[in-house]
């Protein structure tokens, strides 16, 4: 019999009135308003960051050398005592120490472990960040919710001071499809907060917050102002008929006209496309998803070679015959 077996997943009640449906609403943006809290509770400030610092090195672990400091966990724990219960518990347990390769002597390089102290103290930060937008408190964002995080956090982003107003709204929309594109390929609407925190893109995009960067590093950087001011300005010189839309005709002159008439047709038809003057038209986003498909370095992720499969899948079976 299955009825003892537990239960792992409950099905959210439905509310049978209206006013059920508001205590379930309020009861859900309370629960949600308390873990943000709880998580902002773990963040640590610079002045945190910098005792925590100092405490490692005041406790190294002999023998002693200035080249390589390192800790045992014994000393470990001596700090963690020294420190907030909340921040002993997110970053000096047992489980953070074993994370590290230890000498022979049971120790670990205080360097290396204040350098994850330092990216994961940045993760919870654009955690509770991110969790500010999310309107549903589900774990998810939208892309107008992504957009609007986008939004306030490019004030902290040097290399895009000079990024002109008007170009904003474009800039914005640029940004958050490479996440939806990655993170979202079901093309669902929504991207789970988890993913934005350990996916590669949210790093590439939190670089631009460094002064120090090159234009080698610019130059590889989707987020970066050139980049992004370069594929809307071909976009702009694709649209012939200036009505901010791509016809099939207009996607064909691609990289000089490189493409297929079947295999823009076979775009048109996979995609979201606008009716204007008879013919079916594609907007920027669509665009977008193209151009990162094609990107040379993108081409080999599941992602891109989704969008590929979609293309070739003729009869929508999710799998390919010889013809």
């Amino acid at each position: 019999s299955l009825r003892p077996t537990p239960r792992l997943h409950l099905r959210k009640p439905l509310a049978s009135t209206p006013e059920q449906a508001s205590v379930y609403a309020a009861v859900g943006k309370m629960a949600c308003t308390r873990v943000r809290e709880q998580i902002a509770s773990l963040v640590l400030d610079a002045a945190e960051l910098e005792d925590i610092w100092s405490l490692l090195k005041e406790n190294l672990s002999p023998p002693i050398s200035l080249a390589d400091e390192r800790i045992n966990y014994d000393d470990f724990t001596q700090v963690a005592a020294q420190i907030p219960p909340g921040a002993a518990s997110a970053f000096f347990c047992a489980t953070s120490f074993l994370k590290f390769p230890l000498d022979e002597y049971g120790r670990l390089s205080i360097l290396h472990f204040y350098q994850w102290v330092r990216c994961k103290n940045a993760i919870l930060r654009t955690r509770v960040e991110l969790s500010w937008y999310d309107s549903k408190g589900d774990g998810t964002l939208t892309e107008r919710e992504l957009e609007m995080w986008v939004s306030d956090v490019l004030p902290q982003l040097p290399s895009l001071a000079n990024m002109q107003k008007e170009f904003l709204p474009f800039y914005k929309v640029t940004a958050v499809r490479k996440f939806f594109f990655f993170l979202d390929p079901r093309r669902r609407g929504r991207v789970p907060i988890r993913d934005v925190l350990a996916s590669p893109i949210l790093h590439e995009l939190l670089e631009l917050r460094r002064d120090d960067l090159s234009p080698d590093d610019l130059a590889n950087n989707w987020f970066a102002l050139d980049h992004a001011e370069v594929l809307y300005q071909d976009y702009l010189d694709l649209d012939n008929d200036q009505n901010g839309l791509l016809s099939v005709a207009e996607l064909s002159r691609f990289r000089d006209g490189g493409l297929t008439l079947p295999f823009v047709q076979r775009i048109f038809q996979e995609v979201h496309t606008y009716r204007v003057q008879g013919q079916n038209e594609i907007d920027y986003k669509s665009y977008l998803d193209f151009v990162l498909a094609m990107t040379p370095c993108y081409k080999g992720s599941p992602e891109a070679i989704g969008y590929f499969f979609r293309l070739l899948d003729l009869r929508r079976v999710g799998k390919l015959s010889a013809f």
